[in-house]
This record gives C-alpha cells, sequence and structure tokens, in this order.
C-alpha cells in the first residue's frame, strides 16, 4: 500500500493518511488514525464490493455501544467507489498483553480488575447478540482494554443476517458445532477470558497423552487443563483466582459440549487477594546462586536498571537494589508516572535523575538529593526507558523515537535531544531492549545496539502478532507472540543478518510472557519455563534445570543480573 492514501469520508472532505497516521495493516485492511478517528481502508476493495461490504457497513452502524467500535460511515475514492469505513477511534492496548503477569504488575491488574473487565466483556457479547450480531471471531487481538473498559474491535467481520462470516482463529473455533451461533461466541469468550484470568489457553499446559502444540487435537479431545493430568507453567496464574460460579461454568463449557452464556462475574464472592509468601528453592543448578539484596516491599510492579518500583504499606516506593536501600525523594505520583510510561528514572552525572513528562507538552528532569533541572519542549505522549537510555515517543512524525539525555552544566541539570530515530510511534511496541513496527504491513524490529539503533526489516514477522519481546543484540531478540494461523502462542528467536531480521527459531510456549534480563556487560538471560539460557552474540549456554522458582523474574542490576519474587530482591550469579 502507498505511503500516502486519500479518503473520501461520505458527507465529509477528502483526507490524506500517511505513513505517520498508520496504526496496523492486517489481513484485510490497514488502519489509520487522526485525531479521534480511525479509517480501515480496504487492501481489496473490489472484494469487499462483491461481498457487499457497503450495505453491512450501514447495518453495523446501527449498533450503538461504548464497548463496540462499530463503523460509522464508509469511505470512497475519488471515483467515488467504495474502499473502506471509518469509525471512532478505540483507546488502549491489545487484550493479550492483559494475559502477561509483567504488564498485570505494571498496569497494577489484579483479580478485582480482572473481574469488571471480564463481566464488561460479557456484556458487550449480550449487547452484539441483542443487535442480532454473531461476533464470531473474538479472538485474543480484537478486544482492547483502556483501564478497565474492553472494546471489541474488527466489528465489520461480525456476522449478520445476510452477511455471513468467513473466518475464525483455530484457537476459539468451537469443535462440537458446525457452525457459528451464540453458543459458539460463548465458547470464544470462555477461551479469551479464561486467559485474562490465568494467562494461559484453557487447553494447555503439560499434558502426557499430548503433544507439545496439540492445541486443535485437545480441543477437539476436550482435554482442557481442568484435567488432573495437567500440568501447567510456573508462569501460569490460579484457576482458584476464578469466581467460583464462572470457574464451574468454565469447566463445564472446556469439558463437554454444553454451551450457554456464562454467569456474572460477581454472582459468586471473589477470590481474596493476599500477598503470597517467599518461595525461593534453595535447589539452584550447581552453577548459580542467589543472593538476598533486601525487602523493597509488599509487592515488586516493576523492575529496572537496578531500580524496583514496590508497593509498600503506605503507597508506592523505589527502592535502589546497588545500594540495597529505599530512596528518598521521589513522590507517589513520579512513580506511578514510571508505571504509565510517562517518566523515567536513570543514573547520571553521579545522580539519580527523573526525567518526567507533561503528555504534549514538555520533559522535565531533577535529581534526587540533587541539584535542580530544566525543562525540554516536547510533543511526545509517552517514554520509553531501555536500561539507563531514555526516549521520547512523539506520534506523528517520521522520527518519532527521540533520545534524551541529562548532564549536569553550572551546576545544574540541563535535558537535551541526543538523537532522533526513524519510527512511527502509532505503528511501534516497545519493549525492554528493543521495539517491533508495523510499516505499512511490513514489520520492522529494533535493537539498542551500543549508543545507536539496529533496524531491518523482519518479513518473517507477518504472520505474528507480537506481545513481549527482549532485545539483547543482533544475535538475540527473543519475542512472544500470537501466531496469526492457528492462535497458537509463540516464542521466536530473531537474529541480524544481510541487513534483515530473520526468524531462526519459533517454540510452542504455554504463555506470553518473556522473562529475560542483560548486564551492562551485554550478557543476556533468558528462562524458559525450568531452564535458563545465557547468551551473548554467537555464544549460547542452557541450563536445563536451574531450581528458580517459577514466581521469580529477572532485571538487569547494572553489571549483574536481579531477581525479584514478591517483595523480595536478589542477584543472581551465574559460575
Amino acid at each position: 500500500m502507498s505511503e500516502r492514501v486519500t479518503v473520501y469520508p461520505e458527507g465529509g472532505r477528502s483526507l490524506v493518511l500517511t505513513g505517520n497516521d498508520h496504526l496496523a495493516t492486517g489481513g484485510e485492511g490497514s488502519v489509520y488514525v487522526k485525531g479521534d478517528t480511525a479509517y480501515k481502508v480496504y487492501l481489496e476493495p473490489a472484494k469487499a464490493i462483491r461481498a457487499g461490504m457497503e450495505r453491512k457497513v450501514a447495518a453495523l452502524a446501527a449498533i450503538k455501544h461504548p464497548g463496540i467500535a462499530a463503523p460509522q460511515a464508509i469511505l470512497r475514492d475519488k471515483n467515488g467507489l467504495f474502499i473502506g469505513l471509518s469509525l471512532p477511534k478505540a483507546p488502549g492496548e491489545a487484550l493479550y498483553k492483559a494475559f502477561t503477569n509483567s504488564w498485570r504488575d505494571t498496569h497494577q491488574f489484579g483479580l478485582t480488575e480482572t473481574a469488571k473487565v471480564v463481566e464488561a466483556m460479557r456484556g458487550i457479547t449480550i449487547a452484539a447478540h441483542d443487535h442480532q450480531a454473531l461476533m464470531v471471531d473474538a479472538n485474543e487481538m480484537n478486544w482492547l482494554v483502556h483501564g478497565l473498559l474492553p472494546t471489541a474491535i474488527d466489528v465489520d467481520s461480525w456476522q449478520l443476517p445476510g452477511f455471513p462470516a468467513t473466518a475464525i482463529m483455530p484457537s476459539i473455533r468451537d469443535y462440537s458445532q458446525n457452525e457459528f451461533s451464540e453458543g459458539s461466541d460463548w465458547f470464544a469468550w470462555a477461551v479469551v477470558t479464561f486467559q485474562l484470568w490465568t494467562g494461559i489457553h484453557p487447553y494447555k499446559g503439560t499434558h502426557p497423552d499430548f503433544s507439545r502444540g496439540a492445541l486443535e487435537e485437545r480441543m477437539r479431545s476436550r482435554a482442557s487443563l481442568f484435567d488432573s493430568k495437567v500440568r501447567l507453567p510456573p508462569a501460569a496464574r490460579l484457576v482458584a483466582g476464578i469466581p467460583p460460579a464462572l470457574r464451574a461454568w468454565y469447566e463445564l463449557t472446556f469439558a463437554t459440549g454444553e454451551r450457554s452464556e456464562p454467569p456474572s462475574t460477581f454472582a459468586s464472592t471473589l477470590a481474596t487477594q493476599t500477598a503470597p509468601r517467599l518461595r525461593v528453592r534453595q535447589t539452584l543448578a550447581g552453577s548459580l546462586k542467589l543472593e538476598r539484596l533486601g525487602h523493597a516491599g509488599d509487592k515488586i510492579l516493576a523492575a529496572f536498571n537496578g531500580f524496583v518500583v514496590a508497593r509498600g504499606p503506605s503507597g508506592l516506593v523505589l527502592w535502589d537494589a546497588l545500594a540495597k536501600s529505599p530512596v528518598a525523594d521521589v513522590t507517589e505520583g513520579e512513580l506511578q508516572e514510571v508505571l504509565r510510561h510517562e517518566a523515567a528514572i536513570v543514573r547520571t552525572a553521579g545522580y539519580r535523575v527523573v526525567l518526567r513528562l507533561r503528555p504534549g507538552v514538555s520533559l522535565s528532569c531533577r535529581a534526587l538529593g540533587g541539584p535542580s533541572g530544566s525543562n525540554l519542549p516536547s510533543t511526545a505522549l509517552r517514554v520509553w526507558q531501555s536500561g539507563n537510555r531514555v526516549f521520547a515517543l512523539a506520534p506523528g512524525v517520521s522520527n518519532g523515537l527521540v533520545e534524551v539525555d541529562a548532564a549536569e552544566l553550572g551546576g545544574r541539570l540541563v535535558l537535551a535531544v541526543r538523537q532522533q530515530w526513524p519510527a512511527a510511534i502509532l505503528s511501534t511496541s516497545f519493549f525492554r531492549g528493543g521495539f517491533v513496527q508495523d510499516c505499512l504491513g511490513m514489520p520492522f524490529v529494533g535493537v539498542l545496539e551500543g549508543d545507536g539503533v539496529l533496524q531491518g526489516p523482519a518479513e518473517g514477522l507477518k504472520g505474528y502478532k507480537v506481545a513481549e519481546g527482549f532485545g539483547l543484540d543482533r544475535s538475540n531478540v527473543w519475542l512472544t507472540a500470537v501466531r496469526r494461523v492457528d492462535g497458537e502462542t509463540v516464542r521466536l528467536s530473531l537474529a541480524f543478518k544481510a541487513g534483515r531480521w530473520a526468524v531462526e527459531e519459533v517454540v510452542v510456549v504455554a504463555t506470553l510472557g518473556v522473562d529475560a534480563a542483560a548486564s551492562s556487560s551485554g550478557v543476556g538471560v533468558l528462562r524458559e519455563e525450568d531452564a535458563l539460557v545465557v547468551a551473548k552474540g554467537a555464544a549460547r549456554k542452557q541450563i536445563d534445570r536451574s531450581g528458580l522458582a517459577g514466581e521469580l523474574r529477572l532485571f538487569s542490576l547494572g553489571a549483574g543480573i536481579g531477581a525479584f519474587e514478591d517483595g523480595e530482591v536478589m542477584k543472581l550469579s551465574l559460575s
């Protein structure tokens, strides 16, 4: 598709959509965003016309619900031919990101928040059925979540009378039925919302009678994780956290052909959220050692660059793992901004420095217990911190990745732009050490390398929706993703070769989290359930049975690798 597309909204003036407005490209069309409106332009308009999409969009426009991103109007080209549709811009992130423990911790998203989102998704599905619509392919990529508000997207693929649906992702297909129905919608709802509670597909976990990756076979055999033979991975959350009435409905739905509307999330008592006890094992592999550094708080929410943000009895606290002590002179508001990606905390000029963003206005900096800082005008809406590097993310411009740095000058800290890098922020997902960008349908991967950024096309990612990632170096980029063709959750290993990123390995995994960290010397560690992979460049070593507790997570500790569990902070050493 061209970088510039001119569309003619019905009843409005012509509009030029550019690469800077581009959000994503899928199998049927490209989505752009301007202001509060999204525009979907079909890749094959003639095919859409033959399918009667112009009439279908008009019918869908009658659906009015705050949680349904229904089309509002049609788009035409200069010749008056139908080419797409417009709809309200839906805020939020892809729902599958909320399956991971790291996203949930950073967003302070627990059982209460899960219950409210699941209940709202139930109401949205009922509303669709009340409008004689079937959602059909309401997989985890077709839901967004913003705070506690979910939104159903890709509504133009729904089934209406006279407009049959044509596609469904196999991972949510109801194999007990030969046609789509309200019952099959509720089965899909069950599969997706169950993952929001537990972080794992209901037909995953290790089953002795099925090989890894045999998802469809297990779904057809109704061998769900409620089967006592199934062993769950360490990162999966407990089924006991689901309210009893809904949990019983899930078990019946997954084990039989029974299909019914689920009970309300609040039909039975929600499980109590309590802080679990420390569960670090002492039977580590011989080459591993865990050294306790201290207690940061009741629950660690984020850890990076030797810093830990934790929830304590009186609110959020910042703990410095290098100094093994809490940090004073930082406010609750600043730490909330760190969790929302509107602030960063770095080590520079001998100080611990907070960089704060006033979205769309300016960046400011100040040293904790040190000199005052300066302001820098910025159109950025959020910041991205990876290690000790900070970037302002400015949408709507070609060089939207703006690296900023603070330096001491004349007794005060001065904030300045260090470099700018080409990236369209709307269509880019950022993770530790790197990012993935959808460049009008072609995936690009970027990895922080030295003081620069190494970017290149990654055509092998076209069939995937990336959830989390970690960029170590040009030989080691680890991504988890949902595979579009079958809905499998996979981990991808990428390496930079001949000017582009190649997918070197695809492994089916149970959950979408990436537990990895790197030291300042460039040594990276990746957890694969109980195994541990240590990598730097082309060199790689694997420890098959690490003995590390399943709940323990890794983070960068500057010169070393840190680990945390609940509120405890540790250092991981490898001999």
